[in-house]
């Protein structure tokens, strides 16, 4: 008998316990007709011999070993196969004495069964099938991470044939093999939910290059590198203004005796492995950690205290962001995809759980969204597995950004520290949180140390003024005076120096004289906040209300618009914007609007927001920001905001602008990227829906018109809107396969509890009987209200794991316009709503249930199988 290997033993086992709970369930269909012709197995006989086989190969021996070398799970595979083979040969034994019944007429093999064994008997062989399946999944876990990363280290096996030899290879036999895949995929995952920080010492990149499986570990860290970007990931990283000429070089040189910060470069070449930078808002730290970053000589004296390679990973936290830019999440995934980025090859180190389904089922890592707890566990074990081999440098900005509490932030960063191949630069506002945690390590203030820099900066902007040339021609000692004046008020904080000098240089243009200066100058408050109070109100009085306006939208957009979305959104009325066709821009008309929005932006906002990239070439993705965080700080504090938001009609919504710039860039954009598309047609529904200040008639029509657009250039198809939704939650997938027409639309009105839109559209004469008998609105209505997130800042459904009452309204009008009750009576679609919302919703459906059981529509409670007892009672009284 020719020995096999315990993946081969296990696929007879597979095979048996498929066949087996088929029959024993009841499925095996033993007649097609009263002629007694077999629908499966052609007769008993069949299923006999089929038996047969699976008992011989069930019976053949292990391939030959060493008694010391086999393992554990070699072991616990052969006495598995011992044990099925003995069910099977009883299974067979039973099978041969119903034959000799003839003239029998049994619809399955389990009534048949039921003749010879007493439902004891049959629950008992239940009962040890489904202890079959439990063990041998385990095992077989063992058996293919054996097959896959250890036994073919000596085969040098291609790695195309190595699917033979691993899962790949041995679900191609089972009949059943989504069942399978289903069931070791989900041992993967409790074995990882076990034992969270283990990782086998054959992931390392040296021994998967040993079997083979190098190459397939590369594709595996591209996806995993996928999954791990995020919208916007480097957005706050572009948008910190680059260093000014010769600033900052002071960092790199020893401190001067009198000083008291620690040499940053000393500290690069030492083993300590945490540097605090801090100062005064507004004093440059930002853009002190930007150059760290982008210098090469940070990474040569960093090199200098180690021989391992430098692995560099930076973030910037930024609370004028997304919601991932100012989160631990974001930390993390940005950190790891630099890392992975530059060591691919420890991916699946850092993921031995995706890696694993990956190589061994061929599951490709999903796009869900990440939990902290997974990020840190794959962050823990990239930095300890790599150990020596590598030096992690991390620069990590804006700690005061952080969205989240401080104190966890800190016992993160510290928690890092105990690796002797981590190193970090941090930086925060003074905060007693962070002065606490990081009094005892090396440190600097950064507003302490850039005198020198602040007067180059001024000295440099002033030289470029044609009215400061003539000053110092005429006045060389007041001129030079001004420049130190400046900088000595400004006690160390860059960003004050930046909007005073502003202001200087066009009283200089204006020609205003020495005195005229001076005022200006002692007139401006020598600390941030007063300077902001003064700049509004010293605001025009003709640009107050646009100034408001352009606040409000910009605050509407979770603080992300581009320059495009601004330039529309400001300049467009909804009629303008409804009889606007669907055409493109020519470029040679679309810049001279976005170089007079940014016009716009200065005058009417007087820099507190500003283009992102300074005097650069402007482009339509071009974001507006914030000035700086402490300009946020200061517009939405709410005495500010009350004061801002009074300068514009109480009419004013910003919402319904934000939707007609949405409308307007997919009218006259060209939209390349259809997930560009997506997230603007989902920003547009939010958006609609915000817009109460609004007529409904008006939003109606532009949501309309943002389908039609949409549509008329092919944009987005149901398809990859619904694709969109469902990275987020699940429930949306098993809707992908719609047309795209106006059905289908009003389908997504509804997952998105848009009510306004679908009763206007109903009260027109809408018909759900007519335009809805493929699918039911009111599943819909109640099956999406559990992931819908409402919030403006990711515009799409994702699951919060936030139980969300079902919008009883909305359910409501949908059951007084025709939607068949019992549609929504049969699918299970609160099981994931919880019981509270369950009651509520049936609570609702019972009065349109008592009717559809008058009408013969329903005939019974049978129609709630498996609904709450309490429905069920009630129900039956209908």
């Amino acid at each position: 008998m020719e020995p096999l290997s315990a993946l081969s033993i296990a696929t007879s086992i597979v095979q048996f316990l498929d066949f087996t709970g088929k029959l024993i369930s009841g499925s095996t269909k033993l007649y097609k007709s009263s002629n007694g012709t077999l629908a499966e197995h052609g007769d008993l006989s069949e299923a006999i011999q089929y038996l047969l086989v699976l008992s011989k190969d069930l019976d053949q021996p292990l391939r030959s070993k060493d008694p010391e070398q086999v393992a554990v799970y070699e072991q616990a595979i052969i006495g598995l196969a011992r044990d099925t083979n003995h069910a099977a040969k009883e299974l067979i034994s039973t099978l041969e004495e119903l034959k000799l019944k003839k003239n029998s007429r049994w619809e399955s093999c389990l009534q048949a069964l039921k003749t010879l064994w007493s439902q004891e008997r049959i629950n008992d062989l239940r009962s040890r099938v489904d202890g079959f399946r439990s063990q041998l999944s385990l095992n077989l876990i063992a058996a293919m991470r054996s097959e896959a990363f250890e036994s073919h280290s000596n085969l040098k096996k291609d790695i195309d044939q190595l699917a033979h030899y691993t899962a790949e290879g041995f679900l191609k036999h089972i009949e059943e093999s989504r069942q399978w895949q289903r069931t070791l995929a989900e041992e993967i995952r409790r074995y990882y939910r076990t034992e969270s920080n283990y990782v086998d010492n054959v992931f390392v990149p040296s021994h998967l290059a040993q079997v083979g499986l190098e190459s397939k570990a590369r594709h595996f860290a591209k996806l995993m590198l996928s999954t791990l970007r995020f919208l916007g990931m480097i957005d706050r990283h572009d948008s910190i203004p680059k260093a000014h000429r010769k600033t900052f070089e002071w960092i790199f040189n020893d401190p001067e005796p009198q000083t008291t910060w620690t040499s940053f470069s000393s500290w690069l070449q030492s083993p300590s492995n945490l540097y605090w930078i801090t100062g005064k808002p507004g004093s440059g730290k930002s853009t002190l950690m930007k150059f760290l970053y982008n210098d090469q000589r940070t990474y040569r004296l960093l090199s200098l205290s180690s021989t391992a390679p430098i692995v560099c990973s930076a973030f910037f936290f930024w609370n004028s962001g997304r919601s991932m830019q100012m989160s631990q999440e974001g930390l993390l995934q940005s950190l790891l995809h630099e890392m992975l980025s530059q060591c691919p090859e420890y991916a699946p180190i850092a993921f031995p759980e995706q890696w694993e389904l990956f190589a061994l089922l061929g599951h490709s890592p999903d796009f869900q969204p990440w939990t902290w707890s997974e990020l840190v566990r794959g962050f823990h074990r990239l930095v300890d597995k790599v150990g020596t081999a590598k030096l992690f440098f991390f620069l990590i900005d804006g700690l005061d950004e952080y969205a989240g509490s401080h104190s966890e932030l800190v016992k993160f960063l510290k928690d890092l520290l105990r690796y002797t191949n981590v190193k970090i630069c941090t930086s925060s506002r003074p905060w007693v949180v962070f002065e606490d945690a990081f009094r005892s390590t090396p440190s600097l203030h950064v507003h302490e140390l850039t005198y020198n820099d602040i007067v180059g900066f001024i000295s440099a902007e002033f030289d470029e003024s044609e009215g400061y040339r003539e000053l110092y021609q005429e006045e060389p000692e007041y001129a030079a005076q001004l420049v130190s004046e400046i900088a000595t008020k400004s006690s160390g904080v860059f960003l004050w120096v930046s909007i005073v000098v502003t202001s200087l240089l066009a009283g200089l243009s204006n020609g205003d004289r020495i005195v005229d200066l001076q005022k200006r100058l002692d007139e401006l408050p020598a600390d941030l906040e007063n300077l902001f109070h003064k700049i509004l109100d010293n605001l025009e009085p003709t640009y107050k209300k646009e100034a408001s306006e352009i606040f409000q939208v910009f605050r509407a957009s979770g603080n992300h618009i581009t320059i495009l979305g601004m330039m529309f959104a400001d300049e467009y009325s909804p009629d303008q914007v409804i009889k606007h066709a669907v055409v493109e821009f020519p470029p040679n008309q679309l810049q001279p609007k976005l170089t007079r929005m940014r016009r716009r932006l200065n005058s009417r906002c007087r820099g507190l927001l500003e283009v992102a990239g300074g005097r650069g070439k402007l482009h339509n993705i071009s974001i507006i920001q914030y000035l700086h965080r402490t300009v946020k700080d200061f517009i939405e504090e709410p005495s500010v905001w009350q004061k801002i938001t009074a300068y514009a009609p109480v009419a004013y919504d910003p919402y319904l602008h934000l939707c007609l710039s949405v409308l307007m860039q997919l009218k006259t954009s060209r939209i390349d990227k259809s997930f560009t598309a997506v997230e603007l047609l989902t920003a547009g529904i939010s958006y609609s829906e915000a817009a109460r200040k609004t007529a409904d008639e008006i939003r109606i029509t532009l949501l309309d018109q943002i389908h039609m657009s949409t549509q008329s250039q092919r944009l987005v198809t149901p398809l990859m809107l619904y694709s969109h939704i469902s990275r987020h939650t699940s429930p949306v997938y098993g809707y992908c396969n719609s047309a795209g027409n106006a059905n289908d639309f009003m389908r997504l009105m509804v997952c998105y509890r848009m009510t306004f839109y679908v009763r206007g559209k109903l009260e027109k004469g809408y018909s759900i009987k007519e335009n809805h008998k493929a699918h039911d609105l009111i599943s819909d209505a109640i099956a999406y209200s559990w992931c819908k997130d409402n919030s403006l800042d990711s515009t799409h459904f994702r699951n919060t794991g936030i139980v969300v009452q079902p919008d009883l309204e909305l359910v409501k009008l949908l059951l007084d316009h025709g939607a068949d009750p019992s549609k929504a009576v049969r699918m299970n679609v609160l099981s994931k709503a919880g019981d509270t919302a369950s009651k509520a919703v049936y609570a609702l459906l019972i009065p349109y249930c008592s009717k559809e059981v008058g009408k013969g529509n329903l005939k019974n409670k049978k129609e709630i199988h498996k609904k709450p007892r309490w429905l069920v009672s009630k129900f039956s009284r209908l």
